[in-house]
């Protein structure tokens, strides 16, 4: 019988398929492996140099700085899963020098098969400490839609908050922050609604009426289940009950009630060339009127708890208009109205006392332009195929006020977050201070550490190894 098999040629090519094709699948799985354990090593190596910029930035005691290490070790997994940390050392190889010490497992796939079901992995990271001024740091923060996809704005909210904390330490009043969240406007809170700087029309009726025609009566209602899209942070489809019903309606039932507007603290452009500059105050900036925009942009303070408390305030709503949380950053840095809080320039011209920085983060590309004609002069619209005003306007004018940001020496870092068209890339980086000052982030661990990078750059850290 065994002699009958091997001489079967189908039985040889059988037998000799089995035994190629092991080292070809076990090669290509191999594969698959190194691209991963390679993949999660880089991003480990991110993470071990944003904990060693977080502690050097932090000034206290090594205890201190120790924690500072474990829990941005621990947030920074936590959001990206991933493998599993075994340890974390701190240690300090010389004066204000720091190193971190990361050591964990990558889990496998076609290597457990033979055994190795995890790699392990240690990266390691130093930063070195120098010293800092006054300062003043102000927020630009996408707030648009987009950002509840994928858990982004609870990402931003822990990178946002990571920065506050790290540059706050200690809290002795000489770093001042400002928040400015945006989307298609920017929120400057319904207190300033009688400000010079303000033009909003009154609350109230508008003169017209909404009409419809009443119910007279409903029959042969039922439930049933439909797909809906349910948003928190991320928007997923869920089953919702939905009633149905025979419903007849008839004349002259019809019911009427007035109009009303009202205003919500959102604010549009001012006419060009204006809406680039923060000169000339006393032009005032539209309300917007019966339109929702983000939270409420927060002026320079000292004080850490409001400013937090800001950051976890925000949400994600709306489409995208990058210039309104640039004029509004601009404002808050620049003495005088509208905000009034700013330190006078450093006469120097070197932005060392105070230093003044603006922190751009965007998700997408511009969605909205301004107009300037009839009804809704001053206010965003969608842009459009056909358009005379289109992304390239919006883009242009984004270019404009960073111009303007660089021209008063005000330090400029720019961060794109997951954002996919080249255009605008290319936009943030030319906003940016210098190549340096622009971040790409690609995941969660990467923003976490472009936040990092700039405190460190504020409080004058570096990477040393």
């Amino acid at each position: 019988m065994i002699r009958d098999f091997l001489r079967d040629d189908g039985a040889n090519v059988a037998l000799m398929f089995g035994v190629l094709a092991l080292p070809v699948f076990t090669a290509a799985g191999l594969a698959v492996d190194y691209s991963e354990i390679s993949r999660v090593r880089t991003e480990m190596q991110t993470v071990a140099d944003g904990a060693a910029l977080a502690a050097a930035i932090h000034q206290g005691s090594v205890p201190e700085q120790i924690k500072v290490v474990s829990d941005y070790v621990k947030q920074a997994t936590a959001l990206k899963g991933g493998p599993t940390v075994l340890s974390v050392k701190t240690t300090q190889p010389g004066e204000a020098q720091l190193r971190v010490e990361i050591t964990g497992q990558i889990r496998t796939s076609v290597l457990s098969l033979a055994g190795y079901k995890t790699i392990d992995f240690t990266v390691t990271s130093e930063s070195f400490r120098g010293f800092s001024n006054d300062m003043e740091v102000v927020f630009a923060l996408d707030n648009t839609g987009s950002m509840g996809v994928n858990n982004k704005i609870t990402t931003l909210r822990k990178a946002a908050k990571s920065l506050v904390t790290l540059l706050a330490s200690p809290n002795d009043g000489r770093v001042k922050f400002g928040i400015v969240p945006f989307s298609s406007y920017v929120n400057v809170g319904l207190n300033n609604r009688n400000a010079s700087w303000l033009s909003v029309p009154a609350d109230g009726p508008t003169g017209k009426d909404f009409c419809w025609n009443k119910l007279i009566s409903e029959s042969d209602c039922s439930i049933t289940m439909v797909k809906k899209s349910v948003c928190d942070d991320v928007c997923v489809l869920k089953d919702v009950p939905e009633k149905k019903c025979n419903i007849q309606v008839r004349e002259p039932n019809k019911t009427c009630t007035p109009v009303k507007t009202r205003w919500f603290g959102c604010v549009g452009s001012r006419p060009f060339p204006l809406n680039v500059s923060t000169e000339q105050p006393e032009m005032p900036y539209p309300g917007i009127m019966d339109t929702g925009c983000a939270a409420s942009l927060l002026p320079l303070t000292a004080d850490v708890k409001p400013v937090l408390a800001k950051i976890d305030s925000m949400s994600a709503n709306g489409s995208t208009y990058i210039p309104a949380g640039l004029v509004w950053a601009l404002n808050l840095l620049t003495p005088g109205a509208p905000a009034s809080l700013a330190k006078p320039f450093d006469p120097s011209g070197e932005n060392r006392n105070p230093r003044k920085s603006l922190i751009l983060m965007t998700d997408g590309e511009n969605s909205m332009v301004p107009t300037w004609t009839g009804t809704k002069a001053g206010s965003h619209i969608p842009i459009l195929p056909g358009m005379v005003n289109d992304t390239a306007t919006a883009n242009h004018y984004t270019a404009m006020l960073c111009d303007s940001a660089k021209k008063l020496d005000i330090e400029v870092f720019t961060i794109s977050f997951l954002v996919t068209d080249p255009v605008t890339k290319d936009m943030l980086a030319k906003c940016a201070t210098d190549e340096a000052h622009f971040f790409d982030a690609d995941n969660s661990a990467e923003l976490m550490f472009a936040f990092t990078d700039i405190a460190g750059t504020l409080r004058k850290v570096r990477l040393s190894k």
